[in-house]
């Protein structure tokens, strides 16, 4: 019973907090990914069994995403990224998947749990791995 009242589940601000602070660490790897987040807006998230995560939607405004003329957006899963995991007293890879250059999922088995698992302040970079999506 005091477990429920101290469980504070996974929210959209803090999966909008975790999308600026990954598009600032892979500035290098994936430009368009914050040229992306500028032109649009957090819709909010989705969460469920069949989702295997944590979706995120955004909306852009079809006049600005004409305009901006990307050449490739992309859709693609990236593995390499690293987030505290306060648990097991150490860094976990996660998955994410993107979609249009904009992050559109974070794969986990525990989507409610993901805010008290996981740090989401401390995260890192390591060894990238990029697998289109067609």
């Amino acid at each position: 019973m005091f477990k429920k009242i101290f469980f504070k589940k996974t929210e959209t601000k803090h999966i909008k907090a975790l999308d600026i602070l990954l598009s600032e660490l892979l500035i290098n790897e994936l430009p368009n990914y914050k040229k992306t987040l500028d032109i649009s807006t957090f819709d909010g998230i989705g969460i469920g069994p069949k989702i295997n995560g944590i979706a995120i939607s955004r909306r852009f405004d079809s006049k600005v995403f004409k305009e901006s003329n990307f050449e490739k957006l992309q859709s693609f899963d990236l593995e390499g990224i690293s987030i505290w995991n306060r648990n097991l007293k150490k860094y976990v890879t996660i998955k994410l998947g993107f979609h249009l250059s904009s992050l559109s999922i974070i794969y986990t088995n525990h989507p409610n749990l993901l805010r008290n698992e996981l740090d989401l302040n401390k995260v890192k970079k390591s060894k990238l791995i990029k697998t289109q999506i067609e």
